[in-house]
């Protein structure tokens, strides 16, 4: 009798960790018909180069039964085999192609890490870096996914310093016409000079801003240049 016990509790232990590595196993899942890959402009030694990126959306069924998903978005340069990757929690009107505009041309290639550069209107301006290294965007992808097995999972894993460039700008720098559309200025140009960033942003309305960043992305300087042909109420041209 007692060796019958044991023999139970031997399998049905078995039985039990199987249950839960089976529903470890399953719980995250890869919408295949989600996947977006393009290559996008990057920039390597203040040179266009190209680098891949790739976004995915998976499914997660946490152990209570919640359903949510998740949209990666992978950077990965096949020369250095460097490696960036973040998530956001998914949302209807995703679109893959604009969020490919948005990072071309804003991501720099160094020997030792990759960094991207994102104008935004509440922190100005965000850079994040990544020393990570993958031998293939594949297998990149598979450590992504295998991440989300993890509990409990935040609704995104972006980190970034913020850069407020903004201080002292000229009045209605910002100004844009009606008619256009309410965006943070984008990144017109992006180098590397010595152990200095040089970032310049120019707003829908033509006026502009060269921003200059030491080697830990803290602010040295921002010279601003005002459209001429620019109204300095609304600033539309004339």
């Amino acid at each position: 009798m007692h060796t019958s016990k044991i023999v139970c509790l031997f399998f049905c232990t078995l039985s039990v960790a199987s249950i839960i590595a089976n529903a470890q196993s399953t719980r995250v899942h890869l919408k295949q018909e989600a996947t977006y890959s393009q290559s996008i402009q990057a920039i390597r030694d203040n040179q266009q180069t190209s680098v891949q990126l790739r976004t995915i959306r998976v499914r997660v069924v946490d152990h209570a039964g919640k359903v949510r998903e998740f949209t990666p978005l992978m950077v990965y340069d096949p020369q250095s085999r460097l490696f960036f990757w973040d998530y956001f929690e998914a949302y209807q009107d995703y679109s893959p192609d604009f969020m490919a505009k948005q990072f071309a041309s804003t991501v720099y290639i160094t020997r030792d890490k990759l960094v991207i550069f994102t104008s935004s209107l509440i922190h100005h301006l965000e850079i994040s870096e990544s020393t990570e290294r993958q031998d293939s965007l594949n297998q990149a992808q598979d450590s992504v996914v295998h991440f989300f097995e993890k509990e409990p999972l935040p609704s995104s894993r972006w980190e970034f310093k913020s850069v407020n460039y903004m201080k002292g700008m000229p009045r209605d720098f910002l100004k844009q016409c009606m008619t256009d559309i309410n965006m943070s200025p984008p990144i017109e140009d992006l180098q590397r000079q010595g152990k200095q960033w040089r970032v310049r942003v120019r707003v829908q309305n033509g006026n502009a801003a060269d921003i200059v960043l030491d080697d830990s992305y803290s602010l040295i300087s921002t010279k601003f240049t005002i459209n001429p042909a620019a109204d300095a109420l609304g600033g539309c041209s004339r």
